[in-house]
């Protein structure tokens, strides 16, 4: 399957969300936590929304499921808030793991996920997207409520995320009072929590937000600060159930070249075209990745402009060349990214 033209303006875009997560996962190595905003929702400030979603994750790729969630967690804030301003929703993803290996035939680089993000933000409108270069929600709560003073804040999160929020242990292994930890962390937002399935020794079991405060009796005293959600029994156009839609279920249907339009949030199946993304028996992909990369690595200190010619050149040579994709895959595929 070959890509369609690529556009510059596109691989400019992508060039750029490379750098900056590069340079913020450098500040987060340095302890220097970082908020850094990718897109913003036209002619609007800050300070006029009055509730905030927070969707922090991956979403590799952003699934109807996802949507589906944003949107009863938002229904959710509103209800418990009863809040003026706007209402909107704020995609983060972290750059903890930026220099994570990654099989690029079978999932997105970290920023490639972000630009696919772009295209249901533009279409919901009331969407924000931006990178974080901390693992810790306390951490990124108070960068949070650093750039929304006057909001109200929700996290959303599963049940299997939430466990670990709540778990005293997981902050005493790190060196932290879990007591001092969970209080500025449920100072000034919320969590609005959906149940899911967790692994445990006897198999999968379905954890609500009931079940973790029976498990972690302390957490009653925040129980004002945190809401159950479920997701919504239906979405237009879907032929499954939508607790069956997940990101590796859209991978999986991909690589067998299978329509995953229905799967994906609006704006994102595209992005996955051009892209040749999840496509095992492809290698298009990753010698793009690499390429791009290796480009940006080499001109570092030097604006785009100086490049971005010779690299379209040389994109086009990959995609008409088996042999030099597998030598730029094998000569820079290996490294860190």
């Amino acid at each position: 399957m070959v890509e369609e033209s690529r556009d510059v303006a596109e691989v400019v875009r992508s060039i750029e969300l490379y750098l900056i997560g590069k340079k913020i996962h450098e500040l987060g190595k340095q302890g220097v936590s970082k908020l850094v905003f990718t897109r913003e929702p036209v002619f609007r400030k800050r300070e006029d929304v009055g509730t905030l979603v927070v969707a922090a994750g991956s979403y590799d790729p952003l699934s109807v499921a996802h949507v589906s969630l944003f949107r009863e967690g938002l229904r959710a804030a509103r209800e418990s808030s009863n809040a003026e301003g706007l209402e909107e929703t704020l995609i983060l993803t972290s750059t903890a793991h930026f220099e994570k290996d990654i099989n690029l035939r079978e999932n997105a680089a970290i920023y490639d996920r972000v630009h696919a993000q772009e295209g249901f933000a533009r279409c919901e409108g009331n969407v924000s997207l931006g990178f974080f270069n901390k693992a810790l929600f306390v951490e990124m709560a108070e960068s949070v409520r650093e750039a929304y003073p006057n909001t109200g804040i929700y996290f959303l999160v599963g049940t299997d995320v939430m466990q670990k929020v709540l778990d005293p242990m997981g902050y005493q292994r790190i060196g932290l009072d879990s007591t001092e930890t969970q209080r500025r962390l449920f100072t000034g937002s919320k969590f609005v929590v959906s149940q899911r399935k967790i692994k445990t020794l006897q198999g999968e079991k379905l954890v609500t937000l009931d079940d973790l405060q029976s498990m972690y009796p302390d957490s009653l005293q925040y129980s004002d600060r945190m809401i159950s959600i479920d997701l919504e029994n239906g979405y237009d156009g879907l032929e499954i159930p939508i607790e069956a839609v997940s990101s590796t279920l859209i991978r999986q249907k991909r690589n067998v070249n299978e329509n995953i339009r229905d799967l994906v949030a609006v704006g994102i199946s595209q992005f996955v075209d051009k892209r040749s993304l999840y496509l095992r028996d492809s290698d298009r992909y990753a010698a793009f990745v690499c390429a791009r990369q290796r480009f940006a690595d080499q001109h570092k200190d030097q604006p785009i402009a100086s490049y971005i010619g010779e690299l379209m050149a040389y994109l086009e040579k990959l995609d008409n060349a088996p042999e030099l994709r597998e030598k730029e895959v094998k000569e820079y595929g290996g490294r860190k990214r």
